[in-house]
């Protein structure tokens, strides 16, 4: 496979760093000899072992305990276990891609890593044992970070048993608007404003989980609690020694006993803020994100529908897709896509808030259809009623393959501010002159 440009000059560069302080004055003679073994048909890995060997660079290849990593390390194989797993969309090149990040450490200690390599079809999972060939090291954030890229391997082995030692993660404090997946040793101070239990299967068996939403002036996030720590809706808490995990942009505070959770006597005004879709766009999703913006069209799949009455999924022509046919039971739902200027949503409302917006209840819209003998005439009142009209949603929104979309959990129209509106159609024109 031919090596492109930009490839050989990123292994040059990480020859240099590993090179140390001759690399930069040899820099000529690393790209002379790495042109001269590509030109002969080298591949780039051993090219790469051979000029490093050659220039007295770190990262030689050979099986590497983590405690050993060094940044500029190359061709690294190590093995370890997986401690976390999680992915994220960017967009690199242009194109979308799905980025694999976590920790995964030995004995020795533990790293963090970052896979543009697709590992999907391997089905790793938390606590897999699994050999890593071909990656490189650099600094994130400060810390070391293992790098697998396209010309990386890695492969599931046999489980065995290793002593981890937990990695020391130096303590920070964190608004929560600034909370991101894969961060440690979080210390933050929020307001419950949501609390329930539910129950979960863990390898120890079933374990309850209190889980809800905390906010503090700068925005709101989920978290869960795998602890009894009393926690009550309005309670003010600062956490200490939580850890977050993310997913399709959504975080995810988590706290156990080994966290201290102190009850503080004092108040937070929470933040309500509208947030602009080209920011949730950007983040992959949001937690009950609020949003304002314009409704433009009534997608298929709106008005009187039918649902399994034992798994509650929409029929198509009278078949559930997991039940066979059966006697369905009538619904009501709007699937509407909203412009705010900054970018279009997806947003499914369901029965409840659908029926004050329309005006008209579920019985109501059935007796239309059935009078008209048609349930095109459901839907269009649904167009008459929304279409070119402001509306606010909340709910949790996520970022997949099909764009970004919300299941709405409120839903309700907004006063006519034609000023408002004109200010955003002539920034929309303005944005589009600029193109």
């Amino acid at each position: 496979m031919p090596v492109s440009g930009q490839e050989i000059s990123r292994v040059v560069d990480e020859i240099v760093r590993a090179a140390g302080a001759n690399g930069e004055a040899r820099r000529k003679e690393i790209e002379e000899d790495m042109a001269r073994f590509l030109d002969h048909g080298v591949p780039i890995e051993s090219a790469t072992r051979t000029i490093m060997h050659r220039f007295g660079a770190a990262g030689a290849s050979g099986l590497k305990s983590v405690a050993s990593l060094q940044e500029g390390d190359m061709d690294v194989t190590i093995v370890g276990k997986i401690l976390s797993l999680n992915a994220r969309q960017v967009v690199a090149r242009g194109e979308n891609k799905t980025v694999f990040f976590g920790f995964i450490g030995d004995e020795t200690g533990t790293i963090s890593y970052s896979s543009f390599k697709d590992i999907a079809p391997l089905n790793l999972a938390k606590g897999d044992i699994v050999r890593i060939e071909h990656a490189y090291v650099n600094q994130w954030n400060e810390k070391l970070r293992l790098n697998l890229g396209d010309r990386s391997t890695i492969s599931k082995q046999e489980a065995k048993e290793m002593n981890i030692p937990a990695p020391i993660a130096e303590a920070k404090e964190y608004p929560v608007s600034e909370l991101k997946g894969g961060l440690r040793n979080v210390t933050v101070t929020a307001k419950i404003e949501s609390v329930g239990q539910r129950t979960v299967e863990t390898k120890t068996g079933a374990k309850i989980v209190y889980s809800g939403k905390l906010a503090d002036e700068t925005g709101g996030a989920r978290f869960s609690a795998w602890h009894d720590f009393g926690l009550n809706q309005g309670d003010v808490v600062r956490i200490e020694g939580a850890y977050t995990r993310e997913w399709q942009g959504v975080v995810d505070i988590n706290f156990d006993e080994r966290c201290k959770v102190t009850k503080l006597d004092k108040k937070i005004e929470t933040s309500v803020r509208v947030v602009p879709i080209r920011e949730i766009e950007a983040k992959g999703g949001a937690y009950d994100a609020i949003i304002e913006g314009v409704v433009v069209d009534i997608r298929p799949g709106s008005g009187l529908i039918s649902r399994c009455p034992q798994c509650n999924k929409t029929l198509q022509k009278g078949q559930c897709k997991e039940h066979g046919a059966v006697d369905g039971m009538p619904d009501l739902r709007i699937r509407t896509v909203i412009d705010d200027g900054t970018g279009t949503l997806n947003v499914t409302i369901g029965r409840e808030l659908s029926e004050p917006l329309i005006g008209k209840t579920l019985e109501q819209c059935k007796a239309e259809a059935q009078k008209a003998f048609d349930p095109e005439v459901v839907v269009e009142h649904i167009r008459k009623s929304l279409v070119m009209k402001p509306l606010l949603v909340k709910g949790n929104a996520k970022k997949d393959d099909f764009g970004l979309s919300m299941i709405a959990n409120d839903a309700k129209p907004l006063a006519l501010d034609r000023a408002k509106l004109r200010e955003k159609a002539e920034s929309m024109l303005e944005d589009m002159e600029a193109i």
